[in-house]
């Protein structure tokens, strides 16, 4: 069942606010769900205080609960800005995970610029398994959600490293802000000009 769904983080009065940036994490196993939490944390905290931050946290075997709950979680993640989905084992093919993903494919979403897909795969032996075959699973899902794909090998030990995600989020945020910049100015009345007596 839902795993956590933390409270949204608000910026400081003070501090304009771009928008709202939903992340949605869907965790295959239980080292999976040590890394989403620290990929949510890391998100949160690179967005900054300029974004409303709100993350929601599941479980895969979650959705095979009821058809009820499933539909429930294909839909809100159809509508996170961000999705993430990690997996420790890759020892198999995980089809129920691509089965799930189609699932959200073809769920409706109100995101008015493309969204963004992590994935955490692997462990150690990044050789090993099954990840080119759930890479490009993934890459073909994105496609039909449209998602920017980025992926990367996660290892055992606490991950220290964030830079590539955050060149990444960079990137995503800077493309967010424009495209509500872009609908806000659309959505302003025309200021008339004044006729000269």
């Amino acid at each position: 069942m839902l795993e956590t769904m933390d409270a949204n983080t608000l910026a400081p009065c003070q501090t304009a606010v771009h928008g709202r940036l939903r992340i949605f994490s869907l965790y295959v196993d239980f080292p999976g769900s040590v890394r989403a939490r620290w990929a949510n944390c890391t998100l949160s905290q690179l967005a900054g205080e300029n974004w409303v931050t709100s993350t929601e946290m599941w479980r895969l075997d979650s959705a095979s609960t009821s058809i009820a709950i499933r539909n429930m979680i294909a839909g809100e993640a159809a509508r996170a800005d961000i999705l993430l989905v990690t997996i420790s084992n890759l020892n198999y093919r995980q089809h129920e995970l691509v089965a799930w993903l189609e699932s959200v494919a073809i769920c409706p979403t109100d995101r008015q610029s493309p969204g963004l897909f992590i994935g955490l795969f692997g462990e150690d032996d990044h050789q090993s398994g099954e990840l080119k075959w759930t890479v490009d699973q993934c890459r073909n899902c994105s496609l039909s959600m449209n998602r920017d794909f980025i992926w990367h090998c996660m290892e055992t030990a606490a991950p220290t490293d964030d830079s590539w995600l955050k060149v990444n989020l960079d990137t995503f945020l800077g493309l967010k802000l424009k495209l509500l910049e872009k609908a806000l100015c659309a959505a302003l009345p025309l200021r008339s000009e004044a006729v000269p007596a």
